[in-house]
């Protein structure tokens, strides 16, 4: 009888086994643009090419632009000797005193004044021609594999409504496990998966991350995600989930 009882404690520990068949596919997969529009310049991956977050993709040509940022900055050269100028006939201005008349000293501040503004949006029109030629070249959002690629290199792109590539993340995965509905009840965050792939020898073991909300009418099966590393998207298979 003491020996029943362990037994059905160990049963009871150990919870119930849920059969559950899967699918290998991207975490995170991204169809990437840009917000400006313009002529392709530079290409500089290629379909399957891994990429780091933050390594770049692709450049627009910016000829216009960068001519326009050299005029933007004789603009701020010219600005600022102004306002050297007008600092200096201020400040002078301001020594003399009573010596020189209201008017004149209004006259001479308000010179003085208009010259800082004139500064200011010769800085504000780099910073803005800048940012443009910055939005012109695309970078990796994160880790991954460029899965396709959509243009060539002297090719017109349209902005944020034109994909130029799709990529997925890596080195994580994710498994989409479906159970049956009338499981969904005993299985919780956490839980152990234990599975196979593609029918070969030998297990794997991760844990349940998430359970989807609702349970899809046409085959009365819920899903749930296990994150794994260094497993090919396209993968599948079978497992049970280990209910605590």
């Amino acid at each position: 009888m003491r020996k029943i009882i362990i037994f059905l404690l160990f049963c009871f520990a150990c919870g119930d086994e849920i059969y559950a068949s899967f699918d290998i596919v991207a975490k995170q997969i991204s169809k990437l643009s840009l917000e400006k529009s313009g002529v392709v310049s530079e290409i500089h991956v290629d379909i399957g090419d891994s990429v780091k977050k933050g390594d770049l993709l692709l450049t627009l040509e910016t000829a216009s632009d960068e001519i326009s940022l050299s005029g933007a900055q004789n603009d701020l050269a010219i600005a600022t000797e102004l306002l050297r100028f007008a600092t200096s006939t201020n400040d002078r201005y301001e020594r003399l005193g009573q010596a020189v008349s209201q008017q004149e000293r209004d006259q001479i501040s308000q010179q003085f004044e208009q010259a800082k503004l004139n500064v200011a949006k010769a800085q504000i029109a780099i910073q803005a021609i800048q940012d443009q030629i910055a939005k012109k070249s695309l970078y990796a959002p994160f880790d991954g594999v460029i899965l396709s690629k959509f243009v060539e290199v002297g090719q017109g792109v349209a902005g944020a409504a034109q994909a130029l590539f799709e990529m997925y993340s890596t080195p994580e995965v994710k498994i989409l496990l479906s159970f049956d509905a009338r499981s969904a009840h005993k299985v919780a965050v956490g839980d152990t998966f234990v599975y196979s792939i593609d029918g070969r020898e030998g297990e794997f073991q991760g844990v349940i991350s998430k359970i989807y909300p609702s349970i899809d009418p046409k085959t009365r099966k819920i899903s749930a995600e296990v994150i794994v590393t260094d497993q090919l998207i396209g993968g599948f298979g079978e497992g049970r989930i280990i209910t605590k």
